[in-house]
């Protein structure tokens, strides 16, 4: 081997240990793991980034998408109204399978689960928010109500006592089987946070950068269709909120 080959560096530099296995300086780099390479550093560092990748494979591989929209669909089985009334079968046939959609929606959550590992759902009951006025105490829907939407307050004009200012808001929940939703929570905006000495979960709901947005802004069809504790949650500058 000539000595333009070796020179004084030419035994670290063609030395079989050099980089992975050197134990000094003289040996070259010594990585921190022998399996360490650059690929390592592109993995999901949070559970957050590995679900992004799950919804990309589960979108554009053909197989991992036939496989899961199989696994999701397989266990679901018909629903069985066990009553002798046919107008209880009738009953809940509207309410559960056209009105719910019960059979699809539990295909969904099946779908969350095999591409996330986990689904998370939720019933959501109807509700009027009603303002009242803080002179009189008349009270109107807010919808049907003008106002004007300012700091996360609703500035209006009592029609009963011409009274203008802040009003006072409540949610009224109403009993009507129409406006009952099931609700599907995307794994990719809740945090889930476990406590290790009482073994209690605790589910944190990321609110939408553009939800939160409509909030801020007072468009009607942001805040004044959500509960008061999600809205103080914009309030308050948070981004989550607890979903118990």
């Amino acid at each position: 081997m000539s000595a333009g080959l070796v020179g004084t560096q030419g035994a670290i530099r063609f030395s079989r240990t050099r980089g992975r296995l050197g134990g000094s300086q003289d040996w070259g780099l010594q990585y921190p793991s022998p399996f360490f390479d650059i690929a390592h550093t592109y993995l999901p560092a949070t559970v957050k980034q590995m679900f992004r990748w799950c919804r990309y494979y589960f979108l554009v591989n053909p197989l991992i998408n036939a496989v899961v929209f199989k696994m999701a669909e397989y266990p679901i089985t018909d629903v069985i109204f066990d009553t002798d009334r046919l107008d209880l079968k009738d009953t809940w046939n509207s309410i559960l399978m056209e009105h719910l959609r019960y059979r699809s929606f539990q295909i969904e959550v099946g779908l969350d689960y095999y591409t996330y590992g986990n689904a998370l759902v939720s019933v959501f009951y109807p509700f009027i928010k009603l303002l009242k006025c803080t002179e009189c105490g008349h009270e109107v829907p807010a919808a049907d109500a003008k106002y004007n939407f300012r700091n996360f307050k609703f500035h209006w004009y009592c029609p009963k006592c011409d009274h203008h200012g802040p009003a006072k808001v409540r949610d009224h929940y109403i009993r009507a089987i129409k406006g009952i939703r099931l609700i599907r929570w995307n794994p990719e905006d809740v945090d889930i946070h476990y406590n290790d000495i009482t073994g209690e979960y605790t589910y944190y709901y990321q609110i939408p950068g553009q939800l939160k947005n409509d909030i801020i802004i007072g468009n009607s069809h942001g805040y004044a269709q959500l509960l008061g504790q999600s809205a103080a949650g914009c309030h308050q500058h948070h981004t989550r909120r607890s979903l118990e």
